[in-house]
């Protein structure tokens, strides 16, 4: 599309403008307006461009009949033309436009200032010559000939030359081909983008913006007039509809967000062809939000009345997609398991990465929240919230029990279905397993690995919950675990799993955070996985080790191995692939919780069977951060950061570079060969070892410079790929965590 049509002279004779692959056709757009634009260009004058709101088809003599051309003045036409075969007829009128209201469907154009029109071309030249003026259309309607004045608009009034940017959102006015699209009239504010804040509140891309907390909003002015004084955080009412159903009003709740993006009023330029943008002056950082006190659901079977002050709804939203995570928007259960500190506990299938917005639904309130620690390695993260925003309401902190589980025993399940309401089932354990997800195969992001889990008969359908006793004392956090693609499923994303948490696991976080520490939790540096006790002897294992084991072993008959190894870790050194665990610190290992509890000590001195043999490792241990990613670099569309901990565990990455994990549509990255997992290793032969190395490399560059990059991609295999930047709609930002707040930072100003 858009290419030259040439003639056999040489010359072009037509653009191409688009095709039916069915058909194996093309349609060709005349040269006639497009050389009148290039000639008044060259002079410095403007282009005219004028519309009536109408939309004409060109219509055979036989169908002309019918709507009532009559015989006279088919025979007029045809005489003074006689190689035209048809006429032009009023298909559409667009509502608010000149000629509502005038022309009608169905009108047979004759004459246009008194000029026989019956092609499109002649029309054109009439209209765009005679902008703010008023032309006669005569027209035939049902046989009658008619007069009509109509006064030409100015097709560039209805074209939109501003957007909006508002929380990663884009505004503008509706386009005159939307209003022709949908027979509304061109004026109103569209939603181009649904972007971060409106997609938040479930208003989707293509719908009109009628008011925000009652004021109309007519014009993109009107709308930068609203959002220019509305503080982060605040929460502004906007009544909209879909642009295909005007009357089909709707209302959302969305919270403006002006941390995470820009908000921006960007007007085209037609000296310099740019967009130069408008920041609004600067309003209050955020608001302070007023105490709200709400209460519970009462009643319930077994243990819901307990545990019904502790349960909460989190909503979590991520503006930028970073550690290859699987989602923008998640909500799920939480625990609220300290009320006087306000901790709330909740699956990585809810929040599963640190950089994010919290919202938490207590009650019938609504407040915010932020982000505490996510387990590096298993599937729970605490959430923080203010107690003071919920006034009186009597939120109470959730018991945990140590009751061990035993198959078959009954055991209840609390949590919240798929509409957020609360629920208890009694049901009973099924069995103790070892979790194994399928390995992401296209992108590394969070697998739980290491645990053992706890599952029930006949769960019922939920958000999460947790699995307690008849008295409310938690023994497991029932989570969703997210089931990514791999070679073992057909397609991307599978869904999810549940599967109870054990309590212990949980409290060796909770514990120091309730005391106002950051939990040291440590890992040896190794997925261990299964196997038989039956195959261990086959490898080797010992008749007194296997007693040993068989005594220990009373139902699960199956001891650890080592499946895979950690890159950057020190059990690199000390373990292999293959080997079967005996014993950890002097005791046999039983289960995958025994060795994490064993592993958080600086060392853990291992007996493992390798080989046949057995042999004695000490193995070092080393400390996960439970945050993960604390800095993020925007450059021409790419998302990079260093390595996360999944690029390390499931590829063996280092955790050093410059890793791509997101690619802006539309943008200089999108248009490279440049994908996300790519590592970025130098710049214009420049090495890149780390972000701070890349963010002076950069500052350094001018817009419209062409970049070499060499690429890494998850096997090593390098190659070259090339770049142009575009700094004027894709300027490089710093994003990081600084002080308990994540900061944004303009790069080369």
């Amino acid at each position: 599309s858009g290419s030259p049509v040439v003639g056999p002279d040489g010359r072009v004779v037509a653009l191409n403008a688009g095709g039916s692959w069915r058909s194996s056709s093309s349609y060709y757009l005349p040269l006639d307006r497009v050389v009148r634009a290039i000639d008044l260009i060259e002079q410095g004058l403007p282009v005219t461009r004028g519309t009536i709101g109408t939309v004409f088809l060109y219509t055979p003599f036989g169908e002309l009949g019918r709507l009532g051309l009559t015989e006279t003045v088919e025979q007029e036409v045809r005489t003074a033309r006689p190689a035209e075969t048809g006429m032009l007829v009023v298909n559409q009128v667009i509502p608010g436009c000149a000629a509502d209201g005038l022309l009608e469907p169905g009108d047979i154009l004759l004459q246009v200032n008194g000029r026989l029109v019956t092609r499109f071309v002649p029309l054109e030249e009439v209209l765009d010559d005679s902008v703010g003026q008023t032309v006669t259309f005569s027209v035939q309607r049902g046989g009658e000939t008619l007069e009509v004045p109509v006064t030409v608009s100015d097709l560039h009034a209805v074209t939109p030359d501003q957007y909006l940017e508002v929380g990663g959102s884009s505004l503008n006015e509706v386009s005159f081909q939307q209003a022709r699209n949908h027979h509304i009239a061109p004026h109103g504010v569209y939603l181009a983008r649904s972007g971060y804040a409106f997609s938040n509140a479930g208003i989707p891309t293509g719908s009109l913006l009628v008011s925000a907390d009652d004021r109309p909003l007519r014009s993109l002015e009107d709308a930068w007039e609203v959002f220019s004084h509305v503080a982060q955080g605040q929460r502004i009412t906007i009544r909209y509809a879909p642009i295909n159903r005007p009357s089909w009003e709707r209302v959302a709740v969305v919270d403006m967000d002006r941390r995470w993006f820009d908000l921006t009023l960007c007007t085209r330029d037609d000296e310099t062809g740019l967009w130069p943008c408008l920041q609004p002056p600067e309003v209050a950082e955020s608001i302070d939000l007023e105490p709200s006190t709400t209460t519970f659901v009462s009643g319930g079977p077994g243990p819901l009345t307990a545990l019904a002050p502790s349960i909460v709804t989190v909503t979590f939203s991520i503006p930028y997609r970073i550690e290859g995570v699987w989602g923008g928007r998640f909500t799920g259960f939480g625990l609220v398991v300290d009320a006087e500190q306000g901790l709330v506990l909740v699956d990585r299938d809810t929040v599963p990465i640190f950089l994010g917005d919290v919202e938490l639904t207590v009650g019938t309130v609504k407040i915010p929240g932020e982000v505490l620690f996510v387990h590096p390695v298993h599937n729970f993260a605490f959430v923080h919230y203010d107690p003071s925003l919920l006034g009186d309401t009597p939120v109470e902190s959730a018991r945990f029990s140590s009751q061990s589980f035993e198959d078959g025993e009954p055991i209840w399940l609390v949590g919240i279905d798929p509409d957020t309401q609360p629920f208890a089932r009694e049901t009973v354990i099924a069995r103790q397993s070892s979790l194994y997800l399928p390995f992401p195969v296209r992108r590394p992001h969070f697998r739980d690995v290491n645990l053992d889990v706890v599952e029930v008969r006949d769960p019922e359908e939920s958000l999460g919950g947790v699995l307690c006793n008849e008295d409310g004392e938690v023994l497991a956090l029932w989570a969703s675990f997210h089931v990514a693609e791999s070679d073992e499923l057909d397609f991307y994303d599978a869904g999810a799993l549940f599967g109870g948490i054990p309590s212990e696991l949980i409290e060796m976080v909770l514990d120091p955070l309730s005391e106002g520490r950051s939990p040291e939790y440590r890992v040896i540096g190794a997925e261990f996985g299964t196997v038989g006790l039956a195959d261990a002897r086959q490898l080797g294992l010992s008749e007194q080790r296997a007693a040993d084991f068989e005594a220990a072993l009373s139902s699960r008959r199956r001891m650890l191995t080592v499946e895979r190894l950690w890159s950057g870790f020190p059990a690199e050194e000390g373990l292999r692939l293959g080997d079967v665990l005996l014993s950890v610190n002097g005791e046999l290992v039983v289960d995958q919780t025994q060795l994490e509890r064993s592993a958080q000590a600086d060392s853990v001195e291992l007996e493992v069977l390798r080989s046949g043999q057995e042999v004695s490792v000490s193995v070092p241990t080393q400390v996960l951060d439970g945050r993960g990613i604390l800095r993020v670099v925007s450059w021409a569309g790419f998302l990079l950061h260093e390595p996360h901990l999944e690029a390390a565990t499931q590829r063996g990455i280092p955790q050093s570079g410059v890793y791509v994990s997101w690619v802006s549509y539309g943008t200089p990255a999108s248009q490279s060969a440049v994908r996300p997992t790519m590592r970025i290793d130098e710049i214009d032969g420049v090495p890149v070892p780390d972000l701070d190395t890349f963010v002076e490399v950069i500052a350094t560059h001018r817009d419209k410079q062409a970049i070499r990059l060499r690429v890494l991609n998850l096997d090593g295999r390098a190659s070259v790929e090339t770049l142009k930047l575009d700094m004027n709609y894709w300027p490089s930002f710093d994003l990081y965590f600084q002080d308990g707040e994540w900061e944004r930072h303009p790069i080369g100003e």
